[in-house]
């Protein structure tokens, strides 16, 4: 693991240095999918800090794994007890998705690429939601925390229902 996390800094390095390298009217090299696995491994480590600092750019940029980086990022966050910075970034992930459905079912609007990546994942969303109820628990926000509970505990698959520590308090 210390040899892939060692080959992907450099390969991040390298990225960065050519970017300053190039001049404006190139595009720069896409390294979100490194960042992303450099912070699925950092992850896996304990180190939240790093994992934290190499995902974050990622969020708007990498395609189709939209929901996964996200759901890397508010694990993270939940992890380091940022809990208000958890319950920020899954509204405005929710904001995204909110802005795709209304253009999709916009007849006249051909959507571009990039918005295809908003495509509903139910599952994935439930996980992030149940993220967010933990948030507002955390935070002292129970009857927020029941309410969000509520609306995802069916979702959830299983095995992640059972071992919530949720399901303990409000069932």
């Amino acid at each position: 693991m210390d040899l892939a996390i060692e080959s992907l800094e450099n390969k991040i390095r390298i990225d960065s240095i050519i970017q300053q390298c190039l001049p404006d009217s190139c595009s720069p090299p896409n390294d979100s999918d490194g960042r992303f696995e450099l912070a699925k491994l950092y992850n896996k480590k304990g180190l939240y800090n790093d994992a934290k600092l190499v995902v974050a750019p990622c969020l708007e940029v990498i395609g189709d794994q939209t929901y996964d980086v996200n759901l890397l990022y508010i694990n993270i966050l939940v992890r380091t007890k940022e809990y208000q910075e958890a319950i920020y970034a899954i509204d405005n992930f929710e904001k995204l998705l909110s802005i795709w459905r209304k253009l999709s079912h916009d007849k006249s609007n051909v959507l571009p690429e990039e918005l295809m990546r908003f495509e509903q994942d139910d599952e994935k969303m439930a996980l992030l939601l149940h993220y967010k109820a933990i948030c507002f628990y955390a935070l002292g926000k129970e009857k927020k925390a029941k309410k969000v509970w509520n609306n995802v505990r069916e979702l959830l698959p299983g095995d992640l229902y059972t071992s919530s520590p949720l399901r303990k308090i409000f069932n």
